[in-house]
């Protein structure tokens, strides 16, 4: 309930650069399931990338949209990739902070 408190009333800056599935995705234990996780997580299948790029289903142009992906994700979130990557104490405290939140959400 603390971890919920805090996530709710801390400043705003630093809930936006970090979302809760990559929150998850960091928790994991091991590099080889972070790495997976954050690799599910970037290239989605291609139904999804269709329907975010508003693209025909079983187009051949999917493939090339997700590199646009991968860009449009580094831009977006370039911030939290680098603080995740230097491991910023408070980087690693919200992550932490918002993947018991999530947990404790999906198990309720």
């Amino acid at each position: 309930m603390q971890a919920t408190h805090h996530m709710l009333f801390s400043e705003k800056s630093a809930r936006e650069y970090m979302t809760t599935e990559a929150a998850k995705v960091f928790h994991r234990a091991g590099r080889f399931a972070k790495f997976s996780g954050m690799l599910r997580r970037v290239f989605l299948p291609p139904r999804l990338i269709c329907r975010i790029y508003s693209l025909p289903q079983g187009s051949w142009r999917v493939y090339w949209f997700y590199l646009v992906r991968l860009k449009d994700l580094i831009g977006r979130y370039r911030q939290a990739i680098y603080r995740l990557w230097t491991k910023t104490p408070a980087t690693l405290s919200l992550a932490a902070r918002k993947s018991v939140i999530a947990q404790w959400l999906e198990n309720a």
